[in-house]
């Protein structure tokens, strides 16, 4: 079998290691060691335009420079200097990993180029701007969605299949566009059960208690009320602590910081972009791990936690009570009262947190482990071919 993975980012493993590049890496690094793969990727000419990547054969399109990356021009120059490629590898599968290879699947459709087209969707425009709360939605963020729902609407039109994470985002492709259900098939992302699982952490004070979020300073990661949350739980327990990755400063609250007494570094401790080996550890140094957002079509940090054992409080919306299942709390979206009575009942309860803890492990183990993943690719890809 003979695929070609289309990827708007491929670097060594080292380097994925933020979003959904590290699935994305171990789902191409494995199903290569058995079968042909090749990579189709922006890069030239910083990067050799044919060269290998962990042994993974790579060939990159020119990169659009001094464009903004909200553009995504890029996805038109895989489109056209990447058609000749794909011309020249004749793969059975083309799988463009989200939407990057909208422009790409366009022309390979109006050509009738015999090759079966597989889009791994992450995300949802459509379903970001229905749940996204109207002042947050400025002028940029809306035409920044708008051009992601004009990519997404061409790799969906012209797919073959379209793999979803989750039975939410299926249901939601089925209201936005015109597509048959048989066309969609759900397969759950995938952890690395190996690398994330309960550890004993003990450098932690004992009687600390620590919080852990990877929405950065994100208004669609619900940043906002998990702010408004803490702050009223350090009422309650004075030694309670937050991590936050995915930013190194939260300057917006800081006058919100000052006013409550909140000191940035000691109560509240931001990490920028934590290398993905590094995680596992944050997550087994949190007692709570929080995901308060607005939109997710699956949220690959809530199944990470919950293969590191630990309990999750997470929005009752969306793709999370799917994820989340019993191993956890869910809350209304933007209820800052129901976070804080959530997170208080496991911050209150060791029992309650070791007894979920177990259970969200044993979840991730029966329906989010990477070789699940792989084994459901395969499948697929050996149906078509």
């Amino acid at each position: 079998m003979n695929v070609a993975f289309v990827v708007n980012y491929f670097h060594n493993k080292d380097r994925m290691n933020f979003g959904p590049f590290p699935l994305i890496y171990n789902v191409v690094s494995n199903f290569s060691r058995n079968n042909n793969a090749t990579v189709l990727s922006p890069g030239w000419p910083k990067y050799p335009r044919v060269g290998a990547v962990d042994g993974i054969n790579v060939w990159r399109v020119p990169t659009v420079p001094f464009v903004p990356s909200y553009l995504y021009l890029n996805y038109y120059s895989i489109g056209f200097f990447g058609f000749s490629s794909i011309v020249r590898l004749r793969p059975d599968i083309v799988n463009s990993q989200d939407i990057c290879g909208s422009v790409l699947f366009e022309r390979l459709s109006r050509r009738n180029v015999p090759v079966h087209k597989i889009v791994s969707l992450k995300g949802s425009p459509y379903g970001w701007f229905e749940r996204m709360p109207s002042i947050v939605m400025d002028k940029k963020a809306k035409y920044n969605l708008n051009i992601q729902k004009y990519y997404e609407k061409k790799c969906v039109v012209n797919s073959d299949k379209i793999i979803v994470p989750s039975n939410f985002l299926r249901n939601e492709l089925l209201r936005f566009y015109s597509v048959s259900e048989d066309k969609i098939v759900r397969i759950y992302n995938g952890v690395n059960l190996s690398v994330f699982y309960p550890m004993e952490m003990k450098n932690k004070v004992k009687d600390d208690f620590v919080l852990f979020f990877t929405g950065g300073d994100s208004y669609r990661k619900g940043t906002d009320i998990l702010i408004s949350a803490f702050i009223q739980l350090k009422e309650r327990y004075k030694n309670i602590k937050l991590i936050v990755s995915g930013t190194l400063s939260m300057n917006r609250f800081s006058d919100t910081f000052l006013k409550n007494g909140i000191v940035m570094g000691e109560d509240i401790i931001f990490k920028g972009r934590i290398p993905y080996l590094e995680m596992p550890r944050y997550y087994n140094m949190c007692d709570v791990f929080i995901m308060p957002s607005y939109h997710e079509t699956f949220c690959s940090a809530v199944a990470e936690a919950m293969a590191c054992g630990k309990p999750v409080v997470a929005t009752n919306d969306t793709a999370m009570p799917e994820v989340v299942g019993d191993c956890g709390f869910l809350v209304d979206p933007g209820d800052v009262d129901g976070f804080v009575d959530a997170i208080s009942k496991l911050l209150d309860d060791a029992a309650l947190r070791r007894k979920m803890g177990q259970r969200a492990r044993r979840r991730a183990e029966k329906h989010f482990s990477l070789d699940r993943v792989i084994k459901d690719y395969l499948r697929l890809f050996r149906a078509l071919v």
